[in-house]
């Protein structure tokens, strides 16, 4: 619900939307490392393959040429295949550490603020206190420190809603976006 330029919800997330949002936003993170985990697969295998053929001539055995390959295999895979399991593993185990994930919360996003209010916490809490932040295709996340965690589900809010809550914290809190 939306009035006078303040958004209004009731929110309980699912452990899946959660873990979903969660893993996508590590995915985010690592994404400036993922050139380097190729490259460094890729000259493995190449000096595994090396030491398989000409692996007397650079005085490299076979079961060590193999070991190259296999290394280089998983870390060209690790973000591909191992990372998004691993991922949404430490997403579940923290959903289930924070508290406050699991209590419906009241929202109220008005210019500037957010006020909480559920069975564990309740207060007003300005929008450039935000650490960090982040839009996934079906959840915004927001932190606030270690302990305060907040996840809106995008099927909350109407398109309108959703860029009011857009605009609201590229203005007071876009400089800790994650893109």
């Amino acid at each position: 619900m939306e009035q006078d330029g303040k958004i209004l919800l009731s929110v309980l997330v699912t452990k899946e939307e959660y873990c979903e949002a969660a893993a996508m936003k590590k995915e985010k993170l690592r994404s400036h490392i993922r050139p380097l985990l190729y490259g460094a697969g890729a000259v493995l295998i190449l000096m595994g393959a090396a030491g398989i053929f000409f692996g007397r001539l650079i005085y490299l055995s076979i079961p060590a040429a193999v070991c190259l390959v296999i290394a280089g295999i998983a870390l060209a895979c690790y973000d591909g295949l191992i990372a998004p399991i691993l991922d949404r593993a430490a997403a579940a185990r923290e959903f289930a550490e924070k508290e406050d994930l699991h209590f419906a919360t009241t929202y109220i996003f008005e210019d500037g603020s957010v006020r909480i209010k559920n069975g564990r916490v309740e207060g007003e809490i300005p929008l450039s206190l935000l650490t960090r932040w982040s839009e996934g295709p079906t959840l915004f996340t927001m932190e606030i420190g270690r302990e305060l965690g907040m996840a809106i589900p995008k099927r909350l809010l109407l398109p309108e809603q959703t860029r009011t809550l857009q605009a609201m914290l590229e203005t007071h809190a876009g400089s800790v976006k994650i893109n």
